[in-house]
């Protein structure tokens, strides 16, 4: 009984959350060792894909060509054994053939293919670190196969040292002359690249800009080298000869040998470590010193974002993609001078040289107003003359005095800034609009108190109902680049002779409920201008998302106008009663 009593009095003695939080660590160390199963998993299952398998029969190649008919043309006879070594929309192969083995390996196009058998020869004719070169047929080479353990499986100071090496060797080889200018050859296939799959997750519009930029951006190119845009341990295998680079079909000649220096440190140490990047590229700079190797540096970082996308887009993950691809969105065109005016803030697109002069002209006001287009208790909006330039002011006065919008005003740009780089993305995205100048704003403890926007007049008139079969395509155009502007009302487009501009924008991007949202920007159009509805799709107004979001706007607008009746009656109420009381 005594122990008893004293058992019951630790068992007493023992916070009451004890058996909870027993519970919480065994639920934990269970759901600890299900993810490292379900890690495990999948890591083996990625090995296992990767593994080299047997070539099942009928395999074609990209070009649709025959696996078999084209190893017999290559190798000049039946290959007794094929094995797929890896498989990234593109073949690697190791073929044994008359007591010999080859590696077959399908490049990205002829073009790839001519550079890269070139280059093969060039290199092992100078006793360069590659294999010997056998046979091309199209887009297929056929190398010489080199056994020896991979560099992945070395220390990581031996991975470093033969990387170098290689890189090294490459760079001290004799190009061969070419008959056109040099070229970024790797760099201008991943452009290709991005040209034809970036449509996937972007606009057409927005990834055409960023290959327009990321060109714009490449320096022109001088020297030609041997150059291999993947020189990793994995595509090395040591010998007793030393490194030999056995990734043959990506090999080529051309400029951009500073990008594989940047790339091949980056695969050596991570993107993140900075320091020892640097470290790899200065020994190779000891060694073969290229006096752009360093300028080229900020370049690279936006090609290894696109390599980024490219890879997660090829691995299905859009998402990852497109985020990726948004950080390389031309943004210049979107960056704000630092010009304070007597509180007011400039905000420009691009570099205008006048737009500070035009600026200081609004906020003290010496200007010539030459014409009013609206001037109310919510907006301003004028024809105004300054040193003989014509240009139009917008002041949004509703918004400026509005409680809600001040204090929104702190967590985002005002309605000026927004309409300025919504004119900005219309021009990005091929829709007219007028080009605008600058926009200022002032703000008091970050909470905006004024702001204004100033713009290049557009010639044309103001559309009107009638003009419906001109502004429903170009409204569905905008809604098909997954766009959507405020007030699509008849009256914010112009016309003139080339057809419609857009006017008082601002462009939002729906990322729920995307379908639903963009209907009823279609549903607020046609309220305005019925004839719209003959010009649009059937498809599209006998869709669940059209139906639903015409009910929602019913909804909407009804307890609008309730809401506008009851507050025209209190105050109809307040002031009677002021009148019974005098």
């Amino acid at each position: 009984m005594r122990g008893f009593a004293r058992g019951d009095r630790r068992m007493r003695a023992q916070p009451a959350c004890f058996h909870g939080a027993t519970v919480k660590r065994r639920s934990g160390r269970v759901f600890h060792r299900y993810t490292r199963c379900v890690l495990l998993t999948m890591r083996l299952s990625l090995r296992k894909s990767k593994a080299p398998r047997e070539l099942p029969p009928g395999q074609c190649f990209d070009d649709g060509r025959d696996v078999m008919d084209v190893l017999e043309t290559v190798l000049g006879m039946r290959p007794d054994s094929t094995v797929i070594l890896n498989y990234h929309g593109r073949l690697s192969l190791r073929t044994k053939a008359g007591g010999h083995t080859f590696k077959i390996a399908e490049c990205e196009s002829l073009e790839r293919a001519l550079l890269a058998e070139q280059a093969l020869k060039s290199a092992y004719a100078q006793g360069g670190p590659v294999p010997r070169f056998i046979a091309r047929t199209g887009a297929v080479i056929a190398c010489e196969w080199v056994e020896g353990r991979s560099c992945k499986s070395l220390p990581a100071l031996q991975q470093v040292e033969a990387v170098l090496e290689c890189q090294v060797a490459l760079w001290n080889r004799t190009a061969p002359d070419l008959p056109g200018p040099p070229r970024y050859v790797h760099l201008e296939s991943l452009l290709a690249r991005f040209a034809r799959i970036g449509p996937r997750t972007l606009p057409a519009t927005t990834v055409q800009g960023i290959v327009d930029r990321l060109r714009a951006r490449l320096p022109d190119a001088v020297d030609v080298h041997l150059i291999h845009p993947d020189l990793t341990p994995v595509n090395i295998v040591m010998t007793e000869d030393g490194p030999v680079i056995i990734d043959n079909e990506v090999i080529s000649i051309g400029a951009g040998c500073e990008f594989d220096v940047w790339n091949s440190g980056e695969a050596l140490f991570g993107f993140r470590n900075s320091s020892a990047i640097k470290e790899y590229v200065e020994a190779f700079h000891r060694k073969c010193p290229m006096p752009s190797l360093f300028s080229h540096q900020p370049v690279w970082d936006d090609f290894r974002m696109l390599r980024k996308g490219l890879k997660s887009l090829t691995k299905g993950r859009r998402l990852k993609a497109r985020r990726l691809f948004r950080k390389l969105e031309p943004r210049e065109d979107l960056a704000s001078e630092h010009c304070v005016h007597r509180g007011y803030r400039m905000h420009c697109p691009g570099r205008r040289p006048d737009a500070e002069r035009l600026f200081q002209a609004v906020v003290d006001g010496t200007f010539v107003e030459k014409m009013v287009f609206k001037s109310d208790g919510q907006t301003y909006s004028g024809l105004i003359e300054i040193e003989g330039q014509t240009c139009v002011l917008k002041i949004p006065r509703g918004r400026n005095r509005r409680l809600s919008q001040r204090l929104m005003s702190f967590f985002r740009p005002s309605v000026a800034v927004r309409q300025m780089q919504s004119m900005v993305q219309l021009a990005q995205l091929g829709l007219r609009t007028p080009e605008p100048v600058c926009a200022g704003e002032r703000r008091a403890m970050g909470i905006l108190t004024d702001s204004f926007l100033l713009y290049e007049y557009a010639e044309g008139r103001t559309a009107t109902r009638d003009d419906a079969a001109l502004l429903t395509p170009e409204l569905l155009r905008l809604h098909e680049l997954g766009y959507t502007r405020n007030d699509p009302h008849a009256k914010n487009y112009l016309i003139d002779e080339r057809g419609v501009v857009f006017i008082d924008t601002i462009l939002r991007r729906p990322r729920l409920f995307r379908t639903l949202r963009l209907s009823r920007g279609l549903i607020r159009f046609t309220s305005s201008s019925p004839m719209a509805l003959e010009h649009i799709p059937d498809r599209i107004t006998s869709s669940w998302a059209y139906r639903l979001a015409r009910v929602f706007t019913g909804v909407t607008q009804w307890w609008k106008h309730r809401r506008r009746g009851l507050r025209l009656r209190l105050k109809q109420r307040g002031v009677g009663g002021s009148r019974r009381e005098r």
